[in-house]
């Protein structure tokens, strides 16, 4: 009933007709109303409605990050964008786990933030012109910046010589 009745509006409206300020204030409209309904559907025993309509307010603020994008920052290169989106996955990623602390009952928003803040170490790493490719590096936390894991020299124990190496071949031999 009321996505019909949303349709019914914007149908009237004509959602081309406004710019992308109007827009952007229509979809952080529409978010906050997504996100304050899940409580007093919880307070009516509607968990699963409100596990719906919690997920749709949490897409609905990645559309708010985008629109703030198009907003705010209209000509960009493509570093500052990745750069963007690294810091909007940040702050997601805060706001949905505050979000789930606020509303414990709901299952939704805690992971989707765990999952969302797995983005903005590679995104960060990208953006600085490093590439995707070490960025599972970042992603993993091992506090290196390097591009891969280190090389260890061989190890030198107590076999050494023409004995220890007979033993050697003797060890792989039997393996």
């Amino acid at each position: 009933m009321l996505l019909a009745v949303a349709a019914l509006a914007f149908t009237l409206i004509s959602w081309g007709s406004l710019g992308i300020g109007g827009r952007s204030a229509v979809l952080a409209v529409v978010t906050a109303a997504a996100l304050v309904t899940p409580a007093p559907l919880l307070r009516r025993g509607l968990r699963s409605t409100a596990e719906s309509v919690a997920a749709v307010g949490l897409l609905l603020t990645v559309l708010d990050a985008y629109a703030l994008f198009a907003v705010g920052i209209p000509a960009a290169d493509a570093d500052a964008d990745t750069a963007y989106a690294a810091g909007a996955a940040a702050v997601l990623a805060a706001a949905w786990a505050g979000y789930g602390r606020a509303l414990p009952a709901l299952r939704i928003p805690v992971p989707a933030a765990l999952l969302t803040a797995q983005l903005p170490a590679p995104l960060g790493r990208a953006g600085r012109g490093r590439g995707p490719g070490g960025a599972g590096l970042g992603a993993a936390g091992d506090g290196r910046a390097g591009p891969g894991p280190r090389r260890r020299r061989p190890r030198r124990g107590g076999l050494r010589g023409r004995r220890g190496s007979r033993r050697r071949r003797w060890a792989r031999a039997r393996c």
